[in-house]
């Protein structure tokens, strides 16, 4: 079978344009976006308790985080209190969180993590999050936590963010 030197410099050339435009596609879909701020609160006094996700019905864990996962700069990653009952999200929680009976800094310290049946053993009896809003990020964290304060003393979550639970 032979081949003209054209088409196979063409072949090359599309090659090469396809793999460029994948490059960049990719390079796209991959930024980084800002993650909201996320104000919530509970049934109870879980702020120092680990968060796991649950499925729908609370029957299982879906998913849990690496000891290492709470901490950020040598911190732990605790919700910030904010006021009236209301924290704010330092670690990535959603609609479906449940809370262990054990606290950051005991699960930080575990070398090695249970498994999910394990850990839904562990979840605080009949703990979840009754209230979820998602609101705008500020350019620092300071700012964050003033504005997150405001939005609640001033009766203003409703107006200003989206409520996720």
């Amino acid at each position: 079978m032979k081949f003209h030197p054209l088409s196979l410099v063409s072949l090359v050339a599309l090659l090469v344009s396809c793999s460029t435009t994948l490059t960049t596609k990719q390079t796209e879909s991959t930024t980084a976006m800002p993650q909201p701020l996320i104000i919530y609160k509970t049934n109870g006094d879980f702020q120092n308790n680990t968060p796991v996700s649950v499925s729908n019905d609370r029957k299982r864990v879906t998913g849990y985080p690496a000891p290492s996962d709470l901490t950020f700069r040598g911190q732990l990653r605790k919700p910030t209190p904010l006021a009236d009952g209301y924290l704010l999200d330092n670690r990535g929680i959603s609609q479906n969180t449940a809370f262990l009976t054990l606290t950051y800094e005991q699960y930080s310290k575990l070398e090695n993590v249970p498994s999910a049946s394990e850990l839904f053993a562990l979840i605080a009896e009949k703990s979840e999050i009754t209230e979820m809003w998602r609101c705008k990020r500020k350019s620092t964290d300071s700012l964050n936590i003033i504005e997150a304060r405001r939005l609640i003393r001033e009766n203003r979550l409703q107006e200003e963010c989206i409520k996720l639970k």
